[in-house]
């Protein structure tokens, strides 16, 4: 059933209220030639039951004709850390505090981007703006949005063309305004809710990463990564924020070196999951 009202054959894009992790909300396509009226999902309940989420029809500066985006590239949905505000990633991103019923714009958000919400703070959501080369941050549930200071290294380089590319911005679900980004395989984190980054990821080359539950006894939170080190290629996990790594798959556990996508449990330390290309979805934890 959960792929039911609205009947989706895939799943584009899937994001959890931080501090209401029942409430979660996902994006999908039906098959060419199938007909859809919505592409967007809301659940309650952990994802057991589902609910469409719709948006209106609206003309882009510069067109005649009213479209709804929602059903011409499933753009992407995230929700805030309570649960209370929808974001979508349309050409002009949408926001929604009545859980669908209607739609606005956030004042001054760039647009051809996503909302990132913090996984602590229910107000604030982040946007990265490709083409200013700045991160762009709402404390009002998405109304509002304002530059913080210019981002490290080149943006461009970090944008995703395909909406199945896992998003280079990702908010620790551990810590208010704890930021994390990949650039061209470096890894950036920001402990002020974006007003400055720093480089973390030394000597691994980065295409895919993911936060975890910290190690006992520690705080910073466990990093998980697709990427070279060397002349490897593998899955590492890091317990220091990037300052050393450790490889946890081997030679004969590589499955084509095509990870689609990598995340870290919240809750089990050490446990990761891996979604690969054609070979299934995994999990692995240390012995």
């Amino acid at each position: 059933s959960m792929h039911l009202t609205p009947h989706l054959v895939t799943t584009i894009n899937l994001d959890y209220a931080g501090r209401a992790p029942e409430i979660v909300v996902r994006s999908g396509r039906v098959h060419e030639g199938w007909r859809t009226d919505a592409t967007l999902a809301l659940s309650k309940d952990g994802g057991r039951g589902w609910r469409p989420v719709t948006l209106p029809a609206y003309a882009e500066v510069g067109e005649t004709e009213a479209k709804r985006h929602d059903l011409l590239k499933t753009p992407a949905i995230t929700v805030s850390a309570d649960g209370a505000v929808l974001a979508v990633a349309t050409p002009t991103p949408l926001f929604s505090h009545d859980g669908g019923a209607t739609w606005t714009s956030g004042y001054g958000a760039p647009r051809e981007t996503r909302a990132v919400a913090d996984k602590v703070d229910p107000k604030r959501f982040y946007m990265l703006d490709f083409a200013s080369g700045k991160l762009f941050v709402s404390s009002d549930g998405g109304r509002k949005f304002r530059a913080t200071a210019t981002l490290p290294g080149d943006l461009w380089k970090a944008r995703t063309y395909n909406v199945e590319t896992p998003w280079p911005l990702v908010a620790s679900p551990f810590a208010a305004g704890d930021l994390w980004l990949n650039i061209a395989g470096t890894l950036h984190r920001s402990r002020d809710s974006g007003r400055s980054f720093a480089p973390q990821s030394k000597g691994l080359e980065i295409k895919r990463f993911a936060l975890g539950k910290p190690a006992e006894s520690l705080t910073e939170p466990t990093v998980f990564a697709f990427g070279t080190q060397g002349s490897v290629t593998g899955i590492w996990r890091s317990t220091d924020a990037g300052k050393s790594w450790l490889r946890v798959n081997d030679q004969a556990n590589q499955w084509g070196n095509r990870i689609r996508l990598i995340e870290g449990d919240p809750r089990i330390f050490g446990r990761v999951y891996i979604g690969t290309d054609g070979r299934g979805l995994l999990y692995g934890e240390p012995r």
